[in-house]
């Protein structure tokens, strides 16, 4: 018996849609959407902003692939896997920081990395360097999203 024969086998078990589901990311994408409705009505944040599960899907969508992580250790890759679930938790998530006006310290967080501008150049110079800041995909998502809506309303 070969370990790695057993371990393709179980996970590629894993990720499968099983017959029984069918429709089930519809029926809870409407339970969620009616939940935030029901609970924005009776709260007084009735004008709140609700980060709709289609805009977090759309923004998962475009992502580019092969880009670095942030100190959180999650690639873009891993919120295209993620699908339509990770989408309606995403939503949820972001729907709650806008209700509560609050951001989490770690997506506020970024590593800045220097890159060399021209590598022939003079790697001893600091002007040839440039800087670029690594955040949290996650934040990133949020980011694009409220663009979105400020562009829209």
């Amino acid at each position: 018996m070969n370990i790695l024969d057993e371990f393709i086998t179980y996970y590629t078990k894993v990720g499968q849609t099983k017959t029984n589901s069918v429709g089930a990311d519809n029926k809870f994408k409407s339970f969620v959407t009616s939940f935030i409705q029901a609970e924005t009505n009776i709260n007084s944040h009735s004008n709140a902003l609700i980060v709709e599960v289609h805009v977090v899907q759309e923004k998962m969508n475009n992502l580019k692939l092969c880009k670095a992580a942030g100190h959180d250790n999650i690639l873009n890759e891993h919120l295209i896997i993620g699908g339509s679930s990770l989408a309606v938790h995403l939503s949820l998530l972001f729907t709650a920081m806008v209700r509560h006006a609050f951001v989490p310290e770690s997506f506020r967080f970024g590593i800045i990395k220097p890159i060399l501008k021209n590598k022939h150049g003079d790697q001893t110079n600091l002007d040839m360097y440039r800087g670029i800041t690594l955040t949290p995909a996650i934040s990133s998502r949020l980011r694009q999203s409220f663009y979105l809506y400020m562009v829209v309303t």
